[in-house]
C-alpha cells in the first residue's frame, strides 16, 4: 500500500461494535469510516429484537461505551428500546449517521492490489464496488435465527424471538414457547400473561439466577451527570465484581463454585415448594454444572413457571403435525402459536452470507473454518487477511462480563496497529497466530465449557470457538501489547 494522506476504512454493521470503531477511528485518528448497514437504522441486535421483555442482563452503566457515558439510564438493567435509545443518540452525536450507509449488504470483500474491494448490494438490488484500505468487520454472531426444520411443519405462525412480530394475536391463544435461554426466558413471562394456557418447552434445564431490577433515581442521576467520574468509577467496581464469576466457569471444582451452586439451586428449589408445585422440583433442577451453557438472569421466571395455565413439558418435540405437537415419550398437545426462542447460528453467523476473500485469492474466510475450527491472533486479526480486523468474533464472547468491553478492548488494539503502521498493510505471522490459539486452547483445559454438555458455545465437532477463556482483564492485557515481530515484515520494512 503506498501512502495516502487519509487512509480509508469501511465498517460493516452498526451495532456496538461498529459504532464503537467508528467512534475511535475519527477520535484516535481522524478518519471518518464509511459504515455499510442491512438494516433501515442504527442498532444491530438492539434494533431487530423487539420482543416483550427484551432486555440485557449486564448493569447499564457497563453495557454502554467507556468513551460515551450515561448518567440518565433508567433502570440498572436496561430494555432494548433504552438501549436502542441510546446507541442512536450518541450516532448522532458523533456524525454517524451521515456515514452510515442503510439498505446496504455487503456480499463479498476481496482483498486486490493492496486494498478490500467491497461488493456492495444496493435497496434497488444493483450490486456496486467500493475499495477501502482498511475493513472492520462487526456483523456480531446474534443475527441470524436458529429455526430447526421440524417446526415448518406447523399450521399456524411460528415466531422467533429474534423476529417478533407484534400483528399476531396471542391473547387466549394457545402457545406453545420453546428454548430455555435468555431470550425464552425474558419472553416466558409476557406469553404465560396472554396465553390461555402455555406449553413452555425445554430439554434442558437453565441455570436461573433471581436479577433484581433497581430504578435509577433522579437524584443519583443528576449526580452522575455533575461528577462523571463517579460513573468511572461505578464502572470499575462492576467489572471487578463480574470479574470474580469467571471462578465459577475456569475453576468449576474450586469450592467457591461449588458452594455458589449449591446456594443458587437450594434458593430456587426452596421457592418452588413453598409454591406448592413440588411436582416441578426435579423437572427444573439443572442437569448441567453452572456456566456450561450461559447462565439465565430473570426477576420473575419462577413466579411464572408455577402457575396453572404453564405446562412445562421436557421430552423432546418428535413430530409436529397440523397443530398438534407430539414429544418422545407420546405427550400431545395442540396449540395456536408457536414462538421459538432457540437462539441464533452462532457459528455461522459472524460471517453469514458475507464472503471474505483474503491474499489467496478463490478461498472465502467462510470456506476455511467450515473445514477446520477458526484461527485468529489476538482474536482480531487473521494470517493471510490483511488489515482486516474481526470484531466480537471467535473467541470474544464471555460467560460473565459485557461483550462491550471486549469490542472496545478490540478496537483500541485495532487503531494502536494502524499507529504503529503508517505505510504499509498489516498482517499478523502464522507462527505469532498458532502460538496464540496454542495459548488459547491451553486456557481452555479444566474449564466448565470443555464438559460434555452441549452449548452455542460449541461448532459442529464440539470445538469452543465462540469464548474467551480467561478474565476480560487479561484480554485488555494482551491486546495492550503490540510486539512488530509477531507481524509480517512489511511492517518493518519501511521503519
Amino acid at each position: 500500500m503506498t501512502r495516502k494522506q487519509t487512509r480509508t476504512v469501511a465498517i460493516i454493521g452498526s451495532g456496538f461494535s461498529g459504532i464503537c470503531a467508528f467512534i475511535q477511528l475519527k477520535k484516535e485518528l481522524g478518519i471518518m469510516a464509511t459504515v455499510f448497514e442491512l438494516n433501515d437504522d442504527i442498532g444491530g441486535t438492539w434494533l431487530t429484537s423487539t420482543y416483550p421483555g427484551c432486555a440485557c442482563d449486564v448493569p447499564s452503566q457497563l453495557y454502554s461505551l467507556s468513551t460515551e457515558l450515561n448518567p440518565s439510564w433508567s433502570e440498572k438493567f436496561s430494555s432494548q428500546k433504552e438501549i436502542k435509545s441510546y446507541l442512536q443518540r450518541v450516532c448522532e452525536k458523533n456524525k454517524m449517521y451521515e456515514n452510515t450507509r442503510f439498505k446496504s449488504k455487503v456480499k463479498s470483500a476481496s482483498w486486490l492490489d493492496g486494498q478490500w474491494q467491497l461488493k456492495i448490494e444496493k435497496e434497488d438490488g444493483e450490486i456496486e464496488t467500493v475499495s477501502f484500505d482498511f475493513l472492520f468487520s462487526g456483523t456480531g454472531s446474534l443475527r441470524i435465527p436458529h429455526i430447526p426444520a421440524i417446526f415448518k411443519n406447523f399450521d399456524g405462525p411460528v415466531i422467533h424471538t429474534g423476529e417478533w412480530d407484534a400483528s399476531i394475536e396471542y391473547k387466549d391463544k394457545r402457545i406453545a414457547l420453546v428454548g430455555s435461554g435468555s431470550s425464552a426466558c425474558q419472553i416466558f413471562p409476557y406469553l404465560a400473561k396472554e396465553a390461555s394456557h402455555l406449553y413452555l418447552f425445554q430439554r434442558s434445564t437453565p441455570w436461573i439466577i433471581p436479577q433484581v431490577q433497581e430504578t435509577i433515581s433522579s437524584r443519583k442521576k443528576a449526580i452522575y451527570s455533575i461528577f462523571p467520574f463517579l460513573i468511572t468509577l461505578y464502572r470499575w467496581f462492576l467489572i471487578l465484581y463480574y470479574e470474580r464469576m469467571y471462578s465459577l466457569l475456569g475453576y468449576p471444582n474450586s469450592n467457591y463454585a461449588k458452594s455458589t451452586s449449591e446456594k443458587i439451586w437450594k434458593s430456587n428449589r426452596n421457592y418452588i415448594i413453598e409454591s406448592a408445585r413440588t411436582d416441578l422440583v426435579e423437572k427444573l433442577e439443572p442437569d448441567s454444572p453452572i456456566g456450561c451453557r450461559r447462565i439465565v438472569f430473570s426477576r420473575n421466571f419462577y413466579e411464572t413457571v408455577v402457575q396453572d395455565n404453564v405446562s412445562l413439558i421436557k421430552s423432546p418435540i418428535q413430530q409436529i403435525k397440523g397443530n398438534l405437537i407430539t414429544t418422545e415419550d407420546g405427550s400431545e398437545c395442540q396449540v395456536d402459536v408457536i414462538v421459538l426462542g432457540t437462539g441464533y447460528e452462532t457459528q455461522e453467523g459472524v460471517l453469514g452470507e458475507l464472503e471474505i476473500i483474503g491474499k489467496e485469492q478463490g478461498r472465502s474466510l467462510t470456506d476455511l473454518w467450515k473445514s477446520k475450527a477458526p484461527e485468529l491472533y489476538k482474536s482480531t486479526m487473521i494470517h493471510g487477511f490483511p488489515n482486516l480486523f474481526l470484531l466480537l468474533g471467535p473467541y470474544t464472547l464471555t460467560g460473565h462480563l459485557s461483550v462491550v468491553l471486549m469490542a472496545e478492548i478490540q478496537v483500541n488494539y485495532a487503531i494502536k496497529c494502524m499507529r504503529e503502521n503508517q505505510n504499509t498493510t498489516i498482517e499478523p505471522t502464522k507462527e505469532a497466530q498458532d502460538k496464540y490459539m496454542s495459548k488459547l486452547q491451553k486456557d481452555f483445559e479444566g474449564t466448565i465449557w470443555q464438559t460434555s454438555c452441549s452449548s452455542w458455545y460449541k461448532n459442529r465437532s464440539g470445538v469452543i470457538t465462540s469464548l474467551y477463556p480467561n478474565h476480560v482483564t487479561r484480554f485488555w492485557w494482551e491486546l495492550g501489547q503490540f510486539k512488530r515481530t509477531d507481524y509480517v515484515k512489511s511492517l518493518t520494512q519501511d521503519q
